[in-house]
């Protein structure tokens, strides 16, 4: 599992900065992923692990922060959580409003809109992300936004797939198109958190 097909994204209780990195080394309680630490990471903090592999699926952890520096992180006391297989990348609920200003259409011809289309985004994966809108849109079409999800948004093309009908509109499946790995990654580490987020509030409500 160990190796650069594995990521890990580390995200502290009460903190809502996160790690993302590459697993190094892992047995059943001791776990070491190498990146960027962030500066507001506290030893002996209480986080919750994921590490994610294209083909083994997603394995969630807790644990505990024993070590750091400035280029790899070490866990400890780690507590297996769940196990999902897949090989598609994992997916999360959301609420945020994309907006529209320019979409390619035919032989990558890139267009202006004369008036912004405004959609809000259901859930989102380092894949593709679902819209909602109540325009009826025809494809086959790319639009270009922003994701606000990180402090300086993230540029992407997204091609509608599949178009469904609504009580109040159109719903939009988008496959991103020419992300980085380094975009991906910012967007797995906003899904993770996005999972925590419901989990905690599913506890509250319970």
């Amino acid at each position: 599992m160990v190796g650069f097909d594995t990521k890990v994204v580390i995200i502290p209780e009460g903190n809502n900065d996160y790690f993302n990195g590459l697993l190094l080394a892992f047995n059943n309680n001791l776990m070491v992923a190498g990146g960027r630490i962030p500066n507001t990471f506290l030893l002996y903090r209480k986080v919750r692990i994921f590490i994610y592999n294209a083909y083994k699926g997603e394995t969630e952890y807790e644990g505990e922060i024993v070590s750091s520096s400035r280029n790899a992180i070490i866990c400890h006391k780690l507590k297996f959580i769940k196990n999902v297989q897949r090989r598609s990348e994992i997916r999360a609920d959301t609420d945020f409003n994309v907006i529209v200003k320019k979409i390619v259409v035919g032989d990558n011809q890139i267009i202006d809109l004369p008036k912004v289309i405004l959609f809000q985004a259901l859930n989102i994966s380092a894949s593709g992300i679902l819209l909602s809108c109540n325009l009826d849109i025809k494809a086959p079409i790319k639009l270009i936004f922003e994701l606000p999800i990180v402090e300086r948004g993230i540029f992407c093309t997204a091609e509608i797939v599949r178009k469904e009908t609504t009580k109040n509109g159109y719903h939009y499946g988008c496959r991103f198109i020419g992300l980085t790995e380094a975009e991906k990654d910012k967007i797995r580490g906003y899904v993770y958190r996005m999972q925590i987020v419901a989990k905690n509030n599913k506890r509250a409500v319970n």
